[in-house]
């Protein structure tokens, strides 16, 4: 598992950052090496910037992730709402 279910997420970025190709899920289904909803193309060399990326401004949802090979890495950024309470996030100054 990536990520948990977080209803103050905005936005969740995957980078891919490793030699073997990760895929992702979104939701509690588990990825396999033939189901799953997104793959992330391996870097030519670990680290050198090639791999691919998942940018996605509305799931709020478990992100799970899977690599094809042994010793996959990604690089993970959840996005948060600014307000500490995110339901009054649009009423900023307001008590």
């Amino acid at each position: 598992m990536l990520l948990i279910e977080n209803a103050k997420r905005k936005g969740l970025i995957v980078v891919n950052t490793g030699t073997t190709t990760i895929k992702l899920t979104l939701g509690d289904t588990a990825p396999t090496q033939m189901a799953y909803h997104v793959p992330l193309k391996a870097c030519s060399v670990a680290d050198d910037g090639s791999g691919s990326a998942y940018f996605d401004a509305s799931w709020v949802g478990v992100v799970r992730a899977i690599s094809d090979g042994a010793g996959g890495t990604c690089v993970v950024t959840e996005i948060l709402t600014g307000s500490p309470d995110w339901n009054r996030a649009g009423a900023w100054g307001v008590e």
